[in-house]
């Protein structure tokens, strides 16, 4: 290490470290989450861990048969597909995330919920979207009904 003299005419040692690769990425994850997750099964939480870095700046995320693939692959054949929507069922049975497809519709695009996660870092724009999860919610009930 390089010796550095100061006005003190003491020797001191300048630690020089490696710079470090931080990503910008990041996921806001809200403890209420926290009471949901016991009440899902285990492959549900490592889906949706996954799943949140996979998802829109606005929690959305498309959950295709590619995608679920892409978690059979990264997972390495731990799950099935029929597990997978399980899964997705589960997640969407606690409130933890909600379909945005039209009734009778095979479409595969959900809407995370940002009470419990939020990738966008506005928290202006969270508020917003709470409000429009919350629209979804009682949409996809009055649908169900």
């Amino acid at each position: 290490m390089p010796k550095v003299y100061l006005d003190t005419c003491r020797a001191s040692e300048v630690v020089k470290y490696d710079s470090v690769d931080v990503s910008s990425q990041f996921v806001q994850v809200y403890s209420d989450l926290y009471s949901k997750l016991n009440k899902i099964p285990p492959c549900a939480v490592q889906f949706l861990f996954w799943l949140i870095n996979k998802m829109s700046d606005y929690n959305q995320i498309v959950l295709n048969q590619n995608v679920r693939n892409d978690f059979i692959l990264d997972s390495r054949g731990s799950y099935r597909n029929s597990t997978i929507k399980a899964a997705i069922k589960s997640l969407t049975r606690e409130g933890i995330m909600t379909s945005m497809n039209e009734p009778n519709k095979r479409e595969s695009l959900y809407f995370v919920s940002p009470f419990f996660f939020w990738k966008n870092g506005s928290q202006k724009e969270r508020a917003e979207s709470i409000k429009a999860y919350i629209y979804k919610l009682k949409e996809n009930e009055t649908n169900h009904i």
